[in-house]
């Protein structure tokens, strides 16, 4: 016996069985290869003694049924937040499939998925609805990748509702991801004219996921750096902090917000709520001095036997806005110099 020539045959021999196992395995595992159908037959056999005269032996056998199904296979709906108000929530639904569960989402906390089961070529209605929060504060996407491969499903539709037909050979998972809008935000400072030279002022917003701030000395207007807030925070404009020989009761002073989110003119310390839009705001501060006022009285001493009294005389002061009249006079009380 040649023992080299028998070790070569086995040799061969084995590589063989182990190709064709390692081909047979990959026909079987991959997606083109996945049943897209199941098929049942049954067949119920006569009692014994008894013949069924209309009994053809040919495939199908008699007494049989043969029943096909699309093979189901499920899709999965979750959730992605960015940038999201704490506790914003969203349900999640499944349309059009079998079996269906629906789903939720809270940012910062859980997410359940929602789940179904499809038949290749279904028609399924992706959803997602705010139990708590204002979807017009997020920017919404939805994607979809077959689970078998990784490979994107087309998705019709936008915003909060999508649409997908099943593939024949995998599962489906999807995604909607809800980013907060950002907006850019920043501090404006106006001196009026009037306003004395070296005197200060600051403020710094508080409530954004940003905080905005000027510093500004008088006379020179200031704009302050801008800073990124997020749809649905709420900003509050302080009173300034004044210094250099300032204090709030030397001037008047307001707010006013243009650009993505607008606020009116008016008192600082109120809230700004910034909105959806993407477009920049500038909240401005605007400070007035408080002009100087001038009262003029006259007393009169009638200590050598005269009678006057104090409106008998005319009263007058020069200045940029001179004044005159006699004492109780609108114009020399409390006027404007």
């Amino acid at each position: 016996m040649n023992l080299t020539k028998a070790k070569i045959d086995v040799s061969m021999g084995r590589r063989f069985r182990l190709f064709m196992s390692v081909l047979i395995l990959a026909l079987v595992l991959s997606p083109a290869a996945l049943a897209q159908t199941a098929t049942n037959t049954a067949t119920v056999a006569p009692p014994n003694g008894v013949t069924d005269p209309n009994c053809n032996v040919a495939d199908p056998p008699c007494n049989s049924a043969t029943d096909t199904d699309a093979v189901e296979h499920a899709i999965t709906l979750t959730k992605v937040w960015v940038n999201a108000l704490a506790n914003d929530a969203v349900d999640l639904t499944i349309g059009g499939g079998n079996g269906a569960s629906g789903g939720t989402s809270v940012a910062g906390g859980a997410t359940t998925d929602a789940a179904a089961i499809a038949a290749g070529g279904a028609t399924i209605t992706l959803g997602e609805a705010y139990a708590v929060g204002n979807a017009a504060n997020y920017a919404v996407t939805l994607a979809c990748v077959r689970t078998a491969d990784s490979t994107a499903v087309t998705v019709s539709g936008s915003g909060l509702s999508g649409t997908i037909t099943m593939p024949a050979d995998s599962g489906v998972t999807c995604t909607f991801t809800n980013s907060r809008i950002a907006q850019p935000l920043n501090l404006a400072k106006v001196w009026a004219a009037g306003s004395t030279a070296g005197h200060t002022a600051t403020a710094t917003t508080t409530g954004g996921t940003n905080n905005a701030t000027f510093n500004s000395t008088a006379a020179t207007n200031t704009t302050g750096a801008a800073v990124t807030v997020y749809a649905g925070d709420v900003v509050t404009l302080p009173d300034e902090t004044f210094g250099g020989g300032a204090t709030a009761a030397s001037y008047t002073a307001v707010v006013e917000c243009s650009g993505g989110s607008t606020l009116a003119s008016g008192a600082t310390g109120r809230t700004l709520t910034i909105s959806g839009s993407t477009a920049a705001t500038t909240c401005t501060y605007t400070n007035s001095p408080v002009p100087a006022t001038l009262t003029l009285a006259k007393t009169v001493v009638n200590d050598d036997g005269g009678t006057a009294v104090d409106t008998d005389f005319t009263l007058s002061a020069a200045g940029p806005t001179p004044i005159t009249g006699v004492e109780g006079d609108a114009t020399i009380t409390a006027a404007t110099v």
